[in-house]
């Protein structure tokens, strides 16, 4: 009998790492590229590329992707993809968008934005609708070298 009890909890141990193993993780998102694509002093057409990296053993397809990009706690741009992208297993995929930037009042606050080496703090937060896995929310963080003199 005690080898049998042994036995049981083996097999629940098993069941419950089995478990674990098949648990989705949603995928990661990061700001890879950015750069101005033309328009006005008042609005420009952002080029961002986002890359897309997905932790799971198997692959996702996500349907569509919105995304606002801040700078303090202000929205400057706004964006979004429809197009359906597949990110293999265990591996990454990189996603071109356009957005507009709202280009005059990020100028009016550039000078309190920037933080003490001369970057710009920025947030990337938006959703992205996985096929079979619903809607995923993400906010990334990080900061961009402007160029020009500091």
């Amino acid at each position: 009998m005690r080898c049998i009890g042994k036995f049981l909890v083996l097999l629940w141990v098993g069941v419950l790492a089995a478990g674990c193993a098949l648990r989705w993780q949603k995928p990661e998102v990061r700001l890879v590229e950015v750069a101005l694509a033309g328009g006005n002093l008042m609005e420009q057409q952002l080029a961002l590329q986002l890359a897309v990296h997905n932790p799971n053993n198997r692959k996702i397809e996500l349907d569509a992707l919105q995304f606002d990009w801040l700078a303090g706690e202000t929205v400057f741009a706004s964006g979004q993809s429809l197009q359906a992208v597949q990110v293999p297993a265990q591996g990454e995929a990189r996603i071109p968008l356009t957005a507009k930037l709202r280009l005059l009042p990020l100028l009016q606050r550039l000078p309190q934005l920037l933080d003490a080496d001369g970057r710009l703090p920025y947030r990337l937060r938006g959703q992205a609708d996985v096929a079979g896995y619903g809607t995923q929310p993400f906010n990334v963080s990080g900061k961009l070298d402007l160029p020009g003199p500091r």
